[in-house]
């Protein structure tokens, strides 16, 4: 087993073919299922191949039975993080002091750069300690947010 998931949920084959298994088919699933809702919130288009995809997949999971999806265990946070008043950022607070857009202070979440990032209903919270090292780091450092 590696990073929580049954080996091997896909198997490559000759001639550019790839085999997935039930636990593959779930997890592909799960991803464009997510992407359709991403791009129904944002109001962005599907392009068709991948819809078709999607529809491929769920006919795929009916026909093998559902299979669940593994989930990876919690990240650990800081238990330190959220005890002091104001030393969480939302992504603009922290979009403004690393000099870069709420967009990308998003992805940086998303993909587990801030250890520290949690998602708190549909918005992301940073501890201060973290964006201002990040910040630090790249020479963005803007001391115009203060402590709430």
């Amino acid at each position: 087993m590696t990073d929580g998931f049954p080996d091997p949920v896909a198997t490559p084959l000759p001639g550019g073919l790839m085999l997935v298994g039930p636990v593959g088919v779930a997890l592909i699933g799960s991803a464009l299922d997510l992407a359709a809702r991403m791009s129904a919130r944002d109001g962005i288009a599907i392009h068709a191949s991948v819809s078709r995809l999607r529809a491929a997949v769920a006919e795929a999971s009916a026909a093998c039975g559902s299979a669940e999806v593994p989930q990876r265990p919690a990240r650990e946070h800081s238990p330190t993080v959220g005890s002091v008043v104001g030393d969480r950022l939302g992504t603009a607070e922290a979009a403004e002091l690393l000099g870069c857009g709420e967009r990308n202070v998003r992805d940086l979440c998303s993909r587990g750069v801030f250890a520290t990032a949690v998602r708190h209903r549909r918005s992301w919270v940073i501890a201060r300690a973290e964006v201002l090292g990040r910040a630090d780091l790249r020479g963005h450092v803007h001391l115009s947010i203060s402590a709430a």
